[in-house]
């Protein structure tokens, strides 16, 4: 494979885009106000007591699959970041996993996917309980890449049966450390953006900038992020939930935004 097309290859599975949402005007109710609130809250590294270095993503090619590494991912290195990156910054709780889509674009026709490249995204449907940052739908369509084909020879298909979807899944993590799955029914704190290349009316977001690019919010319970990249955990430690919340929206007001309902 020439390295041109690699790089290509590894473009593709990095596009994403900002832009406002479009979704049916629904209320929805703010989030459960009873989570536990810090007695003496451990705060989140700011910008300048954090000092991790980042990396590229690295690929991997084999005969049948484009591994795209985690674990070298971007750390992003303090709130400030996670928000001024990210054009959407949303609370809410995932429904249910829903349908899978090929998030590798053609280069000259992103409108159009890839036939030599499936980054296989599982979408996840996400209950929006409030917007910290940005606006949009009372539901969002969350999307995670969780395997990737490829073949040089031949154009590859998404796999359509449940059996291929879990097999393709299973292979890119192996290791348990390319992703990990989100929580039905759990409330999450989501950094995003609009996954450029579809429709807007499919309300699809993916990460905005790197890792953790989202905190798993139990009720009553800690705060903590949700990524495979051990670095980004380490980060971040737990906290209340209510106490992360909290630093979150002093920082968005300090920034000049506002927490608001879904449209």
């Amino acid at each position: 494979m020439s390295y041109a097309f690699l790089c290509a290859a590894v473009s593709i599975l990095l596009l994403t885009a900002c832009g406002a949402p479009v979704g049916i005007m629904t209320q929805v109710s703010p989030i459960n106000t009873s989570l536990a609130a810090a007695t003496t809250p451990t705060l989140l590294p700011t910008a300048q007591e954090s000092n991790i270095a980042s990396t590229g993503p690295t690929v991997e090619l084999t005969p049948s699959a484009i591994h795209l590494s985690s674990g070298d991912a971007q750390s992003v290195r303090s709130l400030e970041e996670l928000v001024a990156t990210a054009p959407i910054v949303v609370i809410g709780r995932i429904r249910d996993a829903g349908e899978v889509i090929n998030m590798a674009r053609k280069p000259n026709d992103i409108t159009q996917a890839d036939p030599m490249v499936v980054v296989l995204g599982q979408v996840y449907h996400l209950e929006v309980q409030r917007y910290l940052k940005g606006t949009g739908p009372a539901t969002l369509n969350v999307v995670q890449a969780e395997g990737f084909l490829y073949d040089q020879d031949r154009p590859v298909a998404i796999p359509t049966t449940q059996v291929e979807i879990d097999k393709v899944k299973a292979a890119e993590n192996a290791g348990g450390d390319q992703f990990v799955p989100m929580q039905a029914g759990m409330n999450y704190l989501f950094f995003v953006h609009d996954l450029n290349g579809f429709a807007p009316t499919l309300n699809y977001v993916t990460t905005a900038a790197g890792q953790p690019w989202r905190f798993t919010l139990p009720d009553g319970g800690n705060a903590r992020p949700e990524s495979a990249v051990s670095e980004a955990n380490r980060l971040y430690p737990e906290l209340p939930s209510a106490a992360l919340l909290g630093q979150m929206e002093k920082l968005i007001r300090d920034q000049g935004s506002r927490a608001i309902p879904p449209y």
